[in-house]
């Protein structure tokens, strides 16, 4: 296992970038972004949302939560909808591990009563490019607002 020149240089920009940075705007721009996501699905009634920053991992990742039964969409089909829609949204899910931690919230909680919790979906900010929170947001508000009136 030889580290090479390239990688050695990629973490040293990467650590003087990262020195430069102004770790408390972009968690304002995060905010920000996660807060549009929000107005936007919450259009659709019975959605709601919740944002949650996990100690000493520095990155918001914003919770949408439905009645999945009353809307008759569970989080793995919206998921799916909103994955394979225009432009495709990938979000994470229980299913869709992408090893970011925010995934594993709840996992000393899921340890300890020894049964899995319920699936979230889930997004994290710090993914998302500027004018990304407006393509999320309206396509969660399509996604859920077509199975609330498909449901009804």
């Amino acid at each position: 296992m030889k580290v090479g020149k390239e990688e050695i240089m990629g973490v040293l920009a990467a650590v003087e970038a990262w020195k430069k940075y102004d770790l408390a705007d972009m968690m304002q721009v995060w905010t920000s972004r996660a807060k549009k996501i929000s107005q936007l699905a919450e259009t659709v009634p019975g959605v709601a949302s919740e944002l949650q920053v996990a100690a000493g991992r520095g990155y918001p990742t914003l919770t949408i939560t439905w009645d999945e039964a009353a809307f008759k969409l569970d989080v793995q089909a919206c998921a799916r909808k909103l994955r394979e829609g225009s432009p495709p949204i990938d979000v994470l899910t229980k299913v869709n591990r992408s090893h970011v931690a925010a995934v594993d919230w709840d996992k000393d909680t899921l340890l300890s009563k020894g049964q899995p919790g319920p699936d979230r979906l889930r997004i994290v900010m710090s993914t998302l490019q500027p004018g990304e929170e407006l393509i999320v947001g309206r396509r969660l508000r399509e996604v859920l607002g077509e199975a609330r009136k498909a449901a009804s």
